[in-house]
Order: C-alpha cells, then structure tokens, then sequence
C-alpha cells in the first residue's frame, strides 16, 4: 500500500501496524492536501493517490477519514446503507417465514386503516425489508466514555461493514493524549486498518509512528 501526493513529490510505502504521520508546515499547504482530501472521500476527483499494488484505490471505497472527531457520526448514510444491506440479505436467507407472516399481519393491519378513513387511501404493499428497517431507525448503539474509544469504533464500524482498512485524521493529537493514542493503535493493528495521520505542527513521534516532515519550502524529512 503506498500514498503518494504528487504535487510535493511525496511517494511513500504505507505499513502495516505502524501509523504514518505526516506534518506539513505550510498552512497554503496543509489545507491544499486535506481539500483534496475531503473532495476525494465525497466522491470528487483529486491528485492524492493511495495505491495496493499499483491500483489506485477510490477515497470513498477505501478510506475513514476523521476532521473533526467531535462531529463522528457511527451512524451516518454510508455506513448505514451498507448496514441495511447487510442485514437485508441476512432476513431473506434466515427470516423467510417470520418475514412472510410479518408483512401479513402488516397489510391487514393498514387495511383496517384505511377502513377506517372517509378518503381513498392507498399504501404500498411492496415495501422491502430495507424500508422497515429506516421506518424504524435501526442503528448502531453509541456509548463511548472517551473521545479515543468514539474514534476506535467508528473506525471499526467502517472496517466491518464497508470493508474500509484505511483511517485518515487531521490534527489528532490535538484532541488526544499520548496514552490514548497507543490505545487507537493498539486497535487499528488488530483490525489490521492502516492510519495515516495529517499534522500542522510538529509533535513528539509515539512508539511504532513513522513520521514524515514537509516545511515550508516544501523539502521532505524523514523522522526517526
């Protein structure tokens, strides 16, 4: 797995359980790169590449990424869409009488009601399962007691259910401590996520963190 940002001639090899933490001291360029970012994971074109075996591999398909930690959402569309897919095929394979006998009882259920109305209702009777499960707002429980753990699962979520194995944060160790982010590491290693880690200032490296430095004139510093 390699990420490359063309622009600053930076190519480097992503590896597996050791977080990659990359410090761009220009603030022109710090917001250039985490724009092109966030284009990307929204399903615009960009200039940042991450590849697996010279592939070139979709922001959207592939990557978690977290701007701002407080505003995570375990529950947000992609996750749930997927969810909802999941659990569909699963009701169809496991369910099929429960189903059969639940949208049974439902139809007569919605008879009675329209029969109960001076108007000409109608309703449609070929609701899937998909329908019933936003109708009554399946989602996944939160219950965090602390801004890491949030972290943790919501990159969980998304490796578990959208296949996603690649965490992007921007400024993280402005909102988490050295202990926790062993913590988050300890994590993505088991659930084998690579994490890549954008910066604006310089920060003591953790234990098992590769680090790169682009400064102001745009030289790249490999930390040790």
């Amino acid at each position: 797995m390699r990420l490359c940002i063309p622009n600053l001639g930076f190519d480097i090899e992503l590896v597996e359980n050791i977080p990659t933490v990359i410090i761009i001291e220009s603030e022109s360029t710090f917001s250039s790169v985490m724009s092109d970012i966030w284009n990307q994971n929204n399903g615009d074109i960009g200039t940042i590449r991450i590849s697996d075996k010279d592939k070139s591999i979709k922001f959207s398909d592939s990557c978690a990424c977290v701007f701002n930690p407080f505003a995570i959402n375990i529950n947000e569309k992609k996750i749930l869409n997927k969810l909802y897919k999941e659990l569909t095929e699963e009701v169809n394979e496991s369910l099929q009488l429960e189903t059969t006998e639940f949208f049974s009882k439902t139809i007569t259920y919605l008879d009675k009601i329209i029969e109960l109305s001076p108007y000409g209702l109608t309703y449609n009777a070929e609701t899937g399962i998909n329908s019933i499960l936003k109708c009554y707002d399946f989602k996944i429980e939160e219950s965090y007691d602390s801004l890491s753990e949030k972290i943790i699962e919501y990159a969980k979520a998304f490796h578990r259910i959208c296949g996603v194995n690649i965490l992007i944060t921007m400024n993280i160790k402005s909102f988490i401590s050295s202990h926790e982010m062993k913590l988050i590491y300890e994590a993505l290693a088991y659930e084998k996520i690579f994490m890549i880690d954008f910066e604006n200032q310089q920060k003591p490296l953790e234990i098992n963190e590769k680090g790169w430095i682009i400064d102001r004139d745009c030289c790249i510093i490999e930390m040790n």
